[in-house]
């Protein structure tokens, strides 16, 4: 157990509550496995946008020019979006320093410090599963869900996290 993360935690444990595990995530991982939409979506904007400023002369002419036309009139938009986009992973992997983990007696938990603490939890009786996997390099994969659907996928919570030294 990742004792940082422990000591983050209890003060959000009840009275007699009781601290099973608790974890930090992999933070290029989580950026990663979270980012991926939002990186296409960057590449897809930021493509249009350069598009767009590339016809920023073709004002009149058949109806193709008229539709580049009008997406050199949106290009500055497009490439804001892109940029945006192409933030996500990084505030990602910054908000991955900042979450822990944690499976009590009672429930699970999910704290998240960035951009404002939040604290999210299942209760134990509303989880479905819990399933810890070890992986060979070190890692663990924590996954539990809160409901189980007729088809047997989990709606997951999941969490990478890095075993520390002395763990």
């Amino acid at each position: 157990m990742d004792e940082y993360a422990a000591r983050l935690v209890s003060s959000d444990l009840d009275e007699n509550e009781q601290l099973l595990w608790a974890g930090r995530p992999e933070p290029l991982t989580l950026a990663i496995v979270k980012s991926w939409p939002a990186a296409f979506g960057a590449a897809v904007f930021l493509g249009m946008g350069s598009i767009g400023f590339s016809f920023q002369g073709a004002a009149a002419g058949p109806v193709s020019f008229a539709i580049l036309s009008g997406l050199a009139l949106l290009a500055p938009a497009l490439l804001v979006v892109g940029v945006a986009l192409a933030l996500i992973p990084a505030l990602r992997f910054y908000q991955a320093q900042g979450t822990i983990y944690a499976l009590t007696d009672e429930r699970a938990l999910v704290l998240v410090h960035f951009p404002y603490r939040t604290v999210s939890s299942i209760m134990a009786n509303r989880i479905a599963f819990v399933r810890r996997r070890e992986r060979s390099d070190g890692a663990s994969d924590v996954l539990f869900a809160e409901h189980v659907n007729r088809a047997g996928e989990a709606g997951v919570l999941t969490g990478r996290c890095r075993r520390r030294a002395g763990a």
